[in-house]
C-alpha cells in the first residue's frame, strides 16, 4: 500500500521535480564525504602534506559541489523549490550534526565561554577560561582564544549561557546542542528570506550555498544568528509603514550587533 503510494506521487513528478529532487541527494552526498573523511586524509589547506592525492580528491569533491550548485539553479522556476530546499536543509543539517568542526575551532570557544558564565558564574569579560582551574572538561575545551575574555555580545553569552546549562555535565551533549541550534537557526534564515522576497533564486543561493552550509552546519558559526536578526529586521522593514514596525526593524538591527 505505501509502496504504491510513494510510487504513484513519483510517477505524477514532472521531469523538473525529479531532477530537482536528485540534485540535492548528490550533493548531500558529496558533502558528507568532505565532512567526514577530510580528518582521516589529514587534509589542510594550510599545511599541506608531500602526499597530494588527498588534497586533489577534497578539491574534487569541493568543485564538484559548486558545479551542482550552479547545475540546480536552471530549474528554479520550480513550484517546489522552496519545500524542495527546507527537506534538502534539514537532511543536511542531520548529516552534519554528527560532523567534528573541521575548519575552525569557534564551537569550543562558544562552549567554554558559555559554561564559565551560566555553569561556573563567572565573567567572561573579566576572566579567562584559562585562568579558572573548576571545569572537568578544560582539557578538552582548550582552544586559542583561552587566554582571552570574550569578544561576543552580551546577549549572545546568555543564549549561549542558557544552551551550556541544559546537560552541564556532558561536553558532546552541549555540542550537539549548539548544532542543532544553530541549524535550526539557519531553517530559519530560509524561511524569513522567503518572506521578505519570495524569490526562489534568493532561497536557493542561501539554502544550497556551499560556503554557508560548512561554515554553519559543520563549522556552527555563530554569525548565523546575527543574520537571523537582521533578516527578521528587513522583514519588519518591509511590512506596513508604522512606529510600530519600524520600532522592531530598530530593535532586531541593534540586537544583531550583541
Amino acid at each position: 500500500m505505501i509502496i504504491n503510494l510513494i510510487y504513484r506521487k513519483i510517477n505524477n513528478l514532472k521531469k523538473n521535480d525529479i531532477k530537482l529532487l536528485i540534485i540535492p541527494f548528490l550533493y548531500i552526498f558529496l558533502f558528507s564525504i568532505f565532512i567526514y573523511f577530510k580528518p582521516f586524509l589529514k587534509f589542510s589547506l594550510y599545511s599541506p602534506s608531500k602526499n597530494y592525492l588527498p588534497n586533489i580528491i577534497i578539491l574534487i569533491v569541493l568543485f564538484s559541489s559548486y558545479i551542482l550548485y550552479a547545475i540546480a539553479s536552471r530549474y528554479l522556476t520550480n513550484k517546489n523549490t522552496f519545500k524542495i530546499t527546507i527537506i534538502f536543509l534539514v537532511l543536511i543539517s542531520s548529516v552534519s550534526l554528527f560532523s567534528y568542526p573541521l575548519g575552525s575551532g569557534d564551537l569550543f570557544v562558544y562552549t567554554s565561554q558559555a559554561r564559565e558564565f551560566s555553569v561556573f558564574k563567572l565573567n567572561p569579560y573579566y576572566n579567562t577560561y584559562e585562568d579558572q582551574n573548576i571545569d572537568p572538561h578544560k582539557d578538552s575545551l582548550l582552544n586559542y582564544w583561552s587566554d582571552e575574555v570574550s569578544v561576543y555580545g552580551p546577549f549572545f553569552i546568555l543564549i549561549a549561557g542558557l544552551l551550556a546549562k541544559i546537560n552541564s555535565s556532558s561536553l558532546i551533549f552541549t555540542l550537539f546542542i549548539f548544532k542543532i541550534f544553530f541549524s535550526i537557526i539557519n531553517i530559519g534564515n530560509l524561511i524569513l528570506i522567503k518572506k521578505i522576497t519570495n524569490n526562489n533564486l534568493a532561497v536557493y543561493l542561501y539554502g544550497f550555498c556551499p560556503v554557508i552550509l560548512f561554515e554553519f552546519l559543520v563549522n556552527a558559526h555563530n554569525d548565523v544568528l546575527l543574520i537571523f536578526f537582521i533578516l527578521l529586521s528587513f522583514l519588519f522593514l518591509k511590512k506596513e509603514a508604522n512606529l510600530k514596525n519600524y520600532s522592531l526593524a530598530l530593535l532586531f538591527l541593534i540586537i544583531s550587533f550583541f
